[in-house]
Formats: structure tokens, C-alpha cells, sequence
């Protein structure tokens, strides 16, 4: 039964049912995947919630890529990626207004695209990410998440092979 759905199809299954929120057509998607978010709009989309979320999220530069640490490196022939490589993105979701100090909150971390052609586990943590933002107020499941725990993620561990996938 598995072997006649195609990839794209189940992947897009799959981060339908997780949220609608990043249905936007704001943010740039990946060719003949119209439900997930490329690189570019990913990373877009991290800091776009952090600005709209300033007691609630942060973006930090937690490293460089190989590409970046080796500048001149890339094998151009074979695709356009940037010679001068990507930064990694980190992003902490939690109550920054909360009673608990860091040192009290447990702490989460998510690492998604480890793999370049993981297209599926970016978008499903972003649209994660998404979920516990939007729900903050509202949802007192989340409240209590946020109020007593640090959820970081990475959601493109290999920014030079998911570009070079995604070209």
C-alpha cells in the first residue's frame, strides 16, 4: 500500500495534521512540496515569531556551517550554493515572564534537518513551534509548558546540504 504514495504526499499529510497556522503563502516553499517551507522560509519564519513573540521566543547564532568555517570549499560546478556557507540557527520557546528562573525550567531540545533531504521534520517542528506560541494564553496545557520549561530548537542542523538539496 505504502509503495504507490509518494513522499511529497505523505509529508504533506503529515504536517497538515500537525497545524494550519503556517499555511501563509508569505514564506517561500520547496519546489513541488507547496506545504513546506524551504530553507530560506524557514528561517523567516523563526525570526518572524520571535519578533511577534519577544517575551516568548529568541533566536540565537549558536554556530557556522562547514561551508562557512571553510570558505571556497563548495564544489560550485555542482550547485550554486553560497561559498561563504550559513549560521545555525538556535530557537528557545519558553516564558521569559514566568516565576521560574532558567536554572528551575527543565530544559527540551528538538534538532530537526540533520539530513538534507529531511524536508518533512523542519517544517513539523516549526509548525510545533507555531502550536506553543499561539497557543500561550489560551491553552493552559501550554501555559504550563512555557511557565516551567525551555523548548529549543534547531530546525536546520545542515543548512549547506539542505540548500544544496533544495537547488
Amino acid at each position: 500500500m505504502f509503495k504507490s504514495l509518494q513522499l511529497p504526499a505523505i509529508a504533506c499529510a503529515l504536517v497538515a495534521l500537525s497545524s494550519a497556522a503556517a499555511q501563509s503563502d508569505e514564506y517561500t516553499k520547496i519546489d513541488n512540496h507547496p506545504c513546506l517551507r524551504d530553507y530560506n522560509g524557514i528561517t523567516k519564519s523563526m525570526f518572524d515569531l520571535a519578533d511577534a513573540n519577544p517575551t516568548l521566543a529568541t533566536v540565537t547564532d549558536i554556530g557556522d556551517t562547514y561551508l562557512k568555517l571553510h570558505p571556497g570549499s563548495a564544489i560550485t560546478e555542482m550547485s550554486d550554493i553560497p561559498e561563504d556557507g550559513f549560521d545555525i540557527w538556535g530557537f528557545n520557546v519558553t516564558n521569559s515572564d514566568s516565576s521560574h528562573t532558567s536554572d528551575e525550567k527543565a530544559k527540551v531540545l528538538i534538532i530537526s534537518g540533520v539530513h538534507s533531504r529531511e524536508y518533512a521534520t523542519s517544517e513539523l517542528n516549526m509548525r510545533f513551534a507555531e502550536k506553543l506560541l499561539d497557543g500561550f494564553g489560551d491553552n493552559s496545557d501550554i501555559n504550563w509548558i512555557l511557565n516551567h520549561t525551555e523548548v529549543h530548537f534547531i530546525f536546520t542542523a545542515n543548512p549547506d546540504g539542505r540548500y544544496m538539496a533544495e537547488s
